[in-house]
């Protein structure tokens, strides 16, 4: 120990620490001189000099009121009483620096090593040593810093060795406490306790303004954020603090600040595992939380952590699957409902919106909340996207008997809609539609009759109907010899609002298939020379009472109706001319033929064809008597006047996405087809080739579909959508010129060679059984005639029949 050391000792004014030698000389007792010292100590700063233990001079510069530091061009110095101690070149800043180590030492003593500064927080920023020291001194034990902030206001120092001097404001909040502390560069201090005062952050300008209590300062430009998360700080508990700047800090730094949480809960749990996104895991920690949790703090932990769509979609539907009970569905409901209103304003996809809707409303049946989920559906029942495409082409393999194909968003939402609006009473609209959308589901029928009987009062129209519907699904409901219903009176013409009540909704005025009529080749009319020569022109009996009483009802020029025999004796068919000419096969009018037609089957016949001449179909179908079977490249060049119309509509691709639309257009046309009859250079036809070529490579072509040649479709009478839509117009006006479904039916078998044969199946073992059997390629055998009968069982059961045989003259 060196001579100043032992006479510091001596002085009890503590160990050195650190010792700058100054240009300045102290003379001693007997002429002896020593150079002065800067020295700090394990108690304070002093300025000495000594020869000796006990020969010296010292003084305490934390008791000097008058010390003050000068700061020179070359050197600075101490002045002290009027002396001055120069201290030498390029020391100054250690100089400094030694006298605020020993003055904060001095107030505050030593700092503490149980203070935690939380660097991941967002809002801790890098400490300097005296701040770090004067913090650590006065710290309470086990202290975690969790916010330290530079503002931009300082404070102002009058008193000191540089005063009047500034420095800045800087915030301090831990678990334990919150403060405003400046430190000058010679250890002067000036602090606020903040704890116990109201902070507030206003971010509506540029810089942000930062109150508390009667305090004020602005935030800097890019601190806002951080400021907002300070004031959120003061006065929480420890783990609520670490928690809040976890949700402010990334990566690595996040899962540091909730590892170091002392009493983690599930939810910290699922955060660290969103932070690892492991949905899974998350999940699996929820699940025991959701019998205890407060439902409102999941959403505040997804919002604060910033969870992703995905992440909160994964954590409720995890939650909701398997044998999630009441408790999981309520703790999971507001943040659904959350991620609901989130994903409808990031979607203008019409299907997704309505899945999102059906999933909140799910949720909210299972909670009991009806009158919420049934306010969901009543909403999106009106906004449903068009699908009823989905009902004319059924996906291939598409059982229409079991509910399988057709709308089923329109479906489901009414499904939920009858639970919703379960009560004492059933749902017998809701049942009614549910019914028409799948007519050939038994179960649907039976659920009306259900409602009916516990609800029969302002239905009286309804019921009959749904018990004819729900008699011919049954064996032997296609039978004859049943009731027979009597035919429609006709005494009026239909107005021209009816006739468009009367299409197809498809093809109705701003359907998606409202073009087809106008853009669709027309079969060339037969030589009515020719057709004299096997015909016999009808001027009596069941044909023209039809046709007299459908041009009637439907409008236009009558037509000369004529009956066909020989080979050409099976089908109806009517071509424009002048006059028209309606063709009866002569099979359907013999006495008790196999093939005969009844009054109101050949209504139904009649009505239809003469539907197509008064709608002006260009129309291609199976049943043509002058035709016969198709040939195949020509049904390609018609097939393809319908494919272009298709793609350059861009209605079908707008309505189903682009993929979608060419797959419908496969299950029926071959892709061979669509590359014979692309023509010469149609603008088009790179369209249809793009299509046919991404068939191909998507497996979606003829291998898979399983069709493999250039016929289209003769075993199940398979036309593109536009020409079946058209059909469907026809059929709804022979159901209303026959008003019976169960001739409607038999009618569509009698009159088709191909199909005539199948139907004492149908009567022996029910129109169920018949439409459901499968071919050897496992694909249904009647599809898109089940498709078409469903169509007809559809329209019975609705308003529009009963409305339109009002109109025609019929007695309410």
């Amino acid at each position: 120990m060196d001579a100043l050391a032992e006479f510091l000792v001596a002085e009890h004014l503590g160990t050195p620490v650190e010792q700058l030698e100054l240009r300045a000389t102290c003379t001693l007792k007997a002429g002896t001189e020593a150079p002065w010292v800067l020295a700090t100590t394990s108690r304070g700063v002093v300025l000495a000099a000594a020869v000796s233990a006990s020969l010296g001079r010292v003084r305490n510069l934390c008791e000097e009121p008058t010390l003050r530091y000068v700061s020179g061009w070359t050197q600075d110095a101490l002045e002290l009483d009027g002396a001055t101690y120069a201290i030498p070149t390029g020391s100054g800043a250690a100089a400094r620096r030694m006298l605020a180590e020993g003055r904060l030492r001095a107030l505050v003593g030593e700092p503490s090593t149980a203070v935690t500064w939380r660097a991941e927080s967002p809002a801790v920023a890098a400490v300097e040593p005296l701040h770090r020291r004067w913090v650590e001194a006065t710290s309470p034990e086990d202290e975690q810093v969790v916010a330290w902030l530079e503002t931009v206001e300082s404070a102002s120092f009058e008193k000191g060795p540089l005063a009047p001097v500034s420095a800045p404001w800087w915030v301090l909040v831990t678990d334990k406490r919150a403060l405003r502390l400046a430190v000058t560069s010679v250890g002067d201090v000036l602090w606020e306790d903040l704890s116990a005062e109201v902070w507030r952050v206003d971010t509506a300008l540029a810089r942000g303004v930062v109150s508390v209590g009667e305090r004020t300062w602005r935030t800097g430009l890019r601190d806002q954020a951080r400021w907002t998360l300070v004031a959120e700080l003061v006065g929480q508990s420890h783990d609520h603090q670490l928690r809040r700047a976890a949700a402010a800090a990334k990566g690595e730094g996040r899962s540091a600040l909730l590892a170091a949480v002392l009493e983690p809960t599930p939810l910290d749990e699922a955060v660290r595992a969103m932070i690892a996104d492991d949905v899974a895991e998350a999940v699996a920690v929820l699940r025991p939380w959701c019998a205890e949790g407060e439902p409102a703090e999941l959403v505040e932990v997804a919002n604060r952590f910033s969870w992703t769509d995905d992440q909160r979609g994964g954590v409720v539907h995890g939650l909701l699957s398997g044998d999630s009970g009441l408790s999981t569905a309520r703790a999971t409901l507001p943040l659904h409902s959350e991620l609901h209103g989130r994903l409808m304003k990031a979607t203008r996809d019409g299907t997704e919106l309505a899945v999102l809707d059906l999933q909140l409303a799910e949720h909210l049946l299972i909670t009991g909340d009806r009158a919420a989920a049934a306010a969901v559906l009543e909403a999106r029942l009106g906004l449903l996207p068009d699908e009823g495409i989905d009902d004319v082409l059924p996906p291939p393999g598409a059982d229409l008997t079991s509910g399988e194909g057709g709308q089923h968003l329109r479906v489901r939402v009414l499904e939920l809609l009858v639970s919703a609006r379960g009560g004492e009473l059933p749902d017998v609209p809701a049942a009614a539609a549910l019914a028409r959308l799948q007519p050939l589901r038994v179960s649907r029928l039976e659920q009306v009759r259900a409602a009916l009987e516990a609800s029969p009062r302002g239905h009286e129209v309804l019921q009959p109907r749904v018990e004819r519907a729900a008699a011919l699904l049954t064996e032997g409901g296609l039978r004859r010899g049943g009731e027979t219903l009597e035919l429609p009176v006709v005494r009026a013409t239909l107005s021209d609002e009816a006739r468009e009540k009367l299409r197809h909704p498809l093809v109705r005025s701003g359907g998606v298939f409202s073009w087809a009529q106008s853009r669709l080749a027309r079969p060339a009319a037969p030589d009515s020379e020719a057709l004299k020569a096997f015909a016999q022109r009808l001027t009596s009996g069941a044909v023209v009472d039809a046709v007299a009483d459908t041009a009637l009802a439907l409008g236009g020029r009558t037509p000369v109706a004529y009956v066909s025999h020989g080979e050409r004796g099976i089908g109806v068919a009517v071509w424009e001319g002048d006059p028209p000419m309606l063709v009866v096969g002569g099979r359907h009018l013999e006495d008790g033929g196999a093939l005969s037609l009844t009054s109101a089957e050949l209504r139904f016949a009649v009505g239809s064809e003469l539907a197509h001449l008064r709608y002006g179909h260009a129309r291609v179908t199976s049943a043509a008597l002058w035709a016969g079977a198709w040939d195949t490249s020509l049904a390609a060049l018609d097939v393809l006047g319908t494919v272009l119309a298709l793609g350059g509509g861009r209605l079908v691709t707008a309505a189903l996405g682009r993929q979608a639309a060419l797959a419908r257009v496969q299950r029926i046309v071959p892709t061979s087809v669509l590359e014979k009859a692309l023509g010469a250079g149609d603008q088009l036809g790179s369209w249809v080739k793009t299509g046919a070529d991404q068939l191909d490579r998507s497996g979606w072509g003829p291998g898979a579909s399983g069709a493999g040649s250039d016929s289209v479709g003769p075993r199940h009478e398979e036309l593109l959508a536009a020409h079946r839509v058209l059909q469907l117009t026809a059929d709804r006006a022979g159901l209303l010129m026959c008003g019976d479904p169960v001739a409607a039916i038999r009618a569509l078998w009698l009159t088709d060679a191909r199909l005539s044969s199948e139907l004492q199946m149908a009567e022996r073992h029910g129109l169920v059984r018949a439409l459901r059997r499968r071919g050897d390629d496992g694909a249904p055998v009647l599809q898109a005639l089940a498709a078409r009968i469903a169509a007809l069982l559809s329209f019975w059961l609705s308003d529009d029949y009963v409305e339109l045989r009002q109109e025609m003259g019929e007695e309410p």
